[in-house]
């Protein structure tokens, strides 16, 4: 069969393709390179608090989360020290982030609305 997703990886001068049968391998090198320091990859999801909320939301996403949880929270909160996600957070978007808090040593503060309180806001600094 046909191998669905190619990944061009870069090493300093050195690039190349890879291809990968199952999206986890590619979902695993983001994390890692999102981990690790590469301002492209944390762009990608979280270059602002809006793009975060989406990110968070996109069920796509799931895997990655899950496999980068306790990994990718540090480099997401070295890229946005401060989130406010008071408007537009999903139930799905909420467990997403207990993944991703999970490691965000850097995080400067937090803001979101309480589950079943749409008219109170948490924050934490």
């Amino acid at each position: 069969g046909t191998v669905p997703f190619v990944k061009t990886l870069a090493l300093g001068e050195r690039e190349g393709d890879f291809q990968f049968k199952h999206l986890s391998m590619q979902e695993s090198l983001m994390a890692i390179a999102i981990h690790s320091g590469e301002v492209g990859a944390r762009k990608r999801l979280w270059a602002d608090n809006a793009m975060a909320i989406r990110s968070l939301n996109e069920t796509f996403y799931k895997n990655f989360f899950e496999i980068g949880s306790g990994y990718i929270g540090k480099g997401l909160a070295e890229e946005l020290p401060t989130w406010s996600f008071v408007e537009g957070l999903s139930p799905h978007g909420r467990e997403m982030l207990d993944k991703v808090l999970v490691g965000a040593k850097n995080l400067i503060s937090l803001e979101f609305h309480l589950p079943d309180r749409s008219d109170r806001a948490l924050s934490c600094y």
